[in-house]
């Protein structure tokens, strides 16, 4: 959840939180296959986490090819990695949680999450100062607060982050930069119903990105986003009200219009037509899990069934569009183990 309009912004690529949502599973998610901790063998088709059961999607709008080069990229998951994380989000979400999402009681902890929803916590209370420990994952992550409220997080690719607290429990990105000192800086400027965020780089180019609340007899009905490339290139897109996208436009001559279909209640992504013309589809099992997906014309299909053996540990068995099928044993979220393959990953 963007956060950055007062409604609560969402969007995808490709409102409050309940258990259901997680599905009691506890763990780090990524769409990029390279920072897949668990392994390239549990991201299958186009793709789908096998572990959680997720369908994923990453989309890029554009992209420059330099140091840091500004970017704006759309990230989806059907399901929430963590109580932090939207459906949807863009590469501008990152979030730094200063209030243990709102639990009573005193907070001893921040959680820092990233656009694809994979997360870092550290320990500490947000009131104090200084240094705070990351929990797990070898030290290779820091945080510390400043002395003037601000924040500084060195991330494990080595990009240095400030923050803001935003005074409702959340920090906003100020400005992310490499080990040369080469990035972007972040700055917004809110409104009624809409707030516009001005990304720019070290070099002087800059993009925009308006987001604004679509609001029908005081009901908020969803989200449009407005993004303007450095080239002044105009990328539009419409979200629902669980903050995914509906419908996109892209630039060109002439436009292209990328519709996207979900499951009640606008949660998991079923359908991609490309100008009104069907392209993709994706299946899901009762329990919420991506089971499949394949092309228009029923090409590239990819199946998977998820068990549940006596000892209660998940197996999932997927064929793949050669009609090759494979079992996977997964001991517990994001771990999977026995027989793997890698020749399905994406």
């Amino acid at each position: 959840m963007y956060g950055y309009a007062t409604g609560g912004v969402g969007t995808f690529s490709g409102g409050g939180f309940s258990l259901a949502d997680f599905r009691g599973v506890s763990y780090t998610a990524t769409t990029n296959s390279s920072e897949d901790k668990s392994g390239c063998a549990d991201q299958h088709s186009d793709p789908i986490e096998i572990s959680y059961g997720a369908k994923v999607e990453t989309q890029t709008l554009f992209a420059l090819p330099s140091e840091m080069g500004l970017r704006y990229a759309l990230y989806y998951s059907s399901v929430r990695s963590n109580a932090f994380q939207a459906y949807t989000s863009d590469n501008l979400d990152y979030q730094l949680n200063l209030d243990c999402n709102g639990q009573d009681g005193i907070c001893e902890y921040v959680t820092f999450v990233r656009p694809d929803g994979s997360s870092i916590v550290f320990s500490g209370r947000p009131s104090a100062y200084g240094a705070f420990p990351e929990v797990g994952g070898g030290g290779l992550a820091t945080l510390t607060h400043n002395s003037d409220g601000t924040w500084t997080l060195r991330d494990e690719d080595g990009t240095t982050q400030t923050y803001v607290p935003n005074g409702y429990g959340d920090s906003f990105l100020t400005s992310i930069k490499d080990a040369s000192g080469v990035g972007w800086t972040i700055t917004r400027s809110n409104g009624s119903v809409s707030t516009t965020v001005t990304v720019t780089h070290t070099d002087g180019q800059s993009f925009t990105a308006v987001y604004q609340d679509n609001i029908v007899s005081g009901k908020f009905t969803g989200s449009t986003v407005t993004v303007t490339d450095p080239a002044g290139n105009v990328y539009t897109y419409i979200t629902n009200p669980s903050g995914n996208i509906t419908r996109e436009t892209l630039p060109g001559s002439p436009q292209t219009i990328v519709t996207y279909t979900y499951a009640d209640p606008g949660v998991e992504l079923t359908e991609v037509d490309y100008n009104a013309t069907p392209y993709s589809y994706t299946t899901y099992n009762s329990g919420r899990q991506a089971t499949g997906t394949h092309l228009a014309d029923g090409s590239d299909t990819t199946s998977i069934i998820y068990s549940y053996p006596a000892g209660g540990e998940m197996t999932a068995a997927i064929t793949n569009p050669l009609g090759h099928t494979t079992v996977q044993q997964y001991v517990s979220a994001n771990s999977p183990s026995g027989t793997r393959t890698t020749d399905l990953c994406q």
